[in-house]
């Protein structure tokens, strides 16, 4: 009889142990779990279970902190509600800055169960650029350790970046969240996720973000990102580990108009000649988009009598993706609003822009082709007096 009750015993350990395994292993992975009051920025250990890397401090946000700095969904860097949409919190670190003017940060936790050996493990979490960041960057990766890090000194932890977006992207977008998301091989005892960018300045890739002037925020001489829904799950074949790939591999087909102008144009008649086009997907501005609006600025500047009017469009196979992937809710409203803060931030002043959102309402190729599509990707300008 004491044979068959260990015998069982066993079973149930073994099946906790493999329960433990299967779920996630990061623990308070929505930083949801708080100890104390959120009053200041660079509290994310007031997160259970969640630390700075470093000196510097990373910080928490919440919709239950008092102070506006560390709210949620508007703070001092941005606005941003959470990943998941149900809770109220998400963590903040600064991934990158031109020469270290400010020092990074880094956010770290223990694993649930430590990592086995030769095992494969599904890692994915979510970021999204501040408002506020001057810059953007790429290298925001995982990484495994036996021990946590957790240094006196601001300094940039330089390690090898165990997961990554698959193309290593600088990550512009200030709406929504983009998925970082990859398989692990374990060496064996790991214990610790660290967050946030291990490599050099000189192996980062960055570009300088525009900040709406007409925002109320301070500005970060840096990429700030937010940070949010942790996951660390063990898995049998890479091809559990659902990230998406597919999704984020759109192709970057943007239409090209060659109109020609009259020599004689009046300036009345130059933004409508001006019409921006954009691959799938995206609401930020191309090198062409803004040599277009730079002059349509420059135009507003010299004829303070002129109010603009902003046409915004999405194609069709976009508003039915927006449907399934919150990534293209509004993508056209989103268009005119990055239309609009580049005027504002040239000088323009918000009360001369008008913005129209047509969404897929207004067609000019109803063909359903690449090419139809990317025709119906469009903002359209006019000037009035």
């Amino acid at each position: 009889m004491k044979k068959v009750i260990y015998t069982l015993s066993v079973i149930l350990i073994a099946g906790m142990a493999f329960n433990q395994e299967v779920e996630n292993m990061v623990p308070n992975p929505g930083f949801e779990e708080v100890s104390g009051k959120i009053s200041k920025l660079g509290q994310i250990d007031k997160a259970n279970g969640w630390i700075s890397g470093t000196a510097q401090a990373a910080d928490l946000f919440s919709n239950r902190s008092k102070d506006p700095n560390t709210s949620v969904p508007t703070n001092v860097y941005g606005d941003e509600e959470p990943m998941d949409g149900n809770g109220g919190n998400y963590a903040g670190i600064v991934a990158f800055s031109h020469n270290n003017k400010i020092p990074r940060s880094y956010i770290t936790t223990k694993l649930t169960v430590p990592m086995k050996k030769g095992m494969k493990y599904c890692v994915s979490f979510h970021v999204s650029l501040a408002e506020f960041s001057k810059y953007n960057s790429n290298n925001i990766a995982a990484h495994f350790s036996k021990r946590q890090y957790n240094f006196e000194e601001k300094v940039n932890i330089i390690e090898e970046p165990h997961v990554k977006h698959v193309d290593n992207v600088i990550f512009k977008a200030t709406y929504n969240w983009d998925k970082i998301c990859g398989v692990y091989n374990a060496t064996g005892g790991e214990k610790y996720i660290t967050i946030g960018n291990f490599e050099n300045n000189e192996d980062t890739q960055s570009d300088k973000n525009k900040v709406d002037k007409e925002m109320k925020g301070t500005p970060v001489i840096g990429a700030y990102y937010y940070i949010d829904n942790i996951t660390v799950k063990m898995i049998d074949f890479d091809d559990e580990c659902d990230c998406e790939v597919k999704e984020e591999k759109v192709k970057e087909v943007i239409y090209s108009s060659s109109i020609l102008r009259p020599e004689d144009i009046e300036a009345i008649d130059i933004a409508s000649y001006n019409t921006l086009y954009y691959a799938q997907g995206k609401t930020d501005l191309n090198t062409q988009s803004e040599k277009n609006l730079q002059e349509v600025a420059d135009v507003m500047l010299k004829n303070d009598n002129f109010k603009i009017t902003i046409t915004a469009h999405s194609d069709k196979s976009e508003e039915e993706k927006a449907d399934t992937k919150p990534a293209y809710e509004n993508l056209s409203s989103k268009r005119a609003e990055e239309v609009k803060k580049f005027l504002t931030n040239e000088g323009v002043r918000p009360e001369r822009i008008i913005i129209v959102d047509k969404k897929a309402e207004v067609p000019v190729d109803d063909s359903g082709s690449e090419i139809g599509l990317a025709k119906n990707r469009r903002v359209e300008l006019k000037f009035s007096k």
